[in-house]
């Protein structure tokens, strides 16, 4: 019996040391599935921020942009610099708010040019120009149109006035003189009378 004693004992120390290997063994790995679990927890929580960062930026580019653009044009300038280019709705945005400023800076630029032609005398302004004023700006080149067609009237009827008192002092002046040459020898158109009414 002893043999089977023996053999029963030396099967139970190798079933021991088996399941401490196995136990080491599956600890190691547990562990080891932990420090993964953690590293790859670490390393997706970095790539989720700089996801994050760039998505982050790429939206906020475009919007501080046209948010510059729009303090710029608030400020008077309206040569604004948007670069911003993309098919969705920021894109669409960005070239709406340049093209409002474009059409806006060709207006103040044609108006600058209509004043400086009014202010050097030439009251002519083009129907050509009509063209480049959209939406309520149109009522301004009509305003600026018949201002340019009322000065230009104006001018015309003080040129025809002028003419006649030209004409007319000419006349008062020949007239002044004759009167001045008839009345120095005695014979005028009165012929020279003197009545009393007395």
């Amino acid at each position: 019996m002893v043999s089977v004693q023996n053999k029963l004992v030396i099967i139970g120390d190798n079933a021991t040391q088996e399941a401490t290997t196995q136990y080491r063994a599956a600890r190691t790995t547990g562990i080891g599935s932990i420090i993964l679990m953690v590293v790859l927890g670490v390393v997706s929580l970095n790539f989720s921020i700089v996801i994050r960062k760039t998505i982050t930026k790429n939206m906020l580019r475009p919007i501080k942009q046209i948010q510059k653009a729009s303090a710029d044009l608030k400020a008077g300038n309206l040569d604004v610099d948007i670069t911003y280019e993309s098919p969705d709705e920021l894109g669409q945005l960005a070239n709406d708010f340049k093209d409002a400023c474009a059409t806006l800076h060709a207006m103040v630029e044609d108006t600058g040019v209509l004043l400086d032609q009014m202010a050097n005398g030439d009251f002519t302004i083009s129907e050509d120009n009509k063209s480049k004023y959209v939406g309520s700006f149109v009522e301004q080149f009509e305003s600026m149109h018949q201002l340019g067609s009322q000065m230009s009237d104006t001018l015309e009827q003080i040129n025809v006035a002028s003419e006649q008192v030209a004409q007319g002092s000419g006349q008062l002046s020949c007239g002044a003189q004759a009167l001045a040459e008839g009345g120095g020898n005695g014979s005028g158109r009165y012929g020279g009378r003197t009545d009393s009414y007395g």
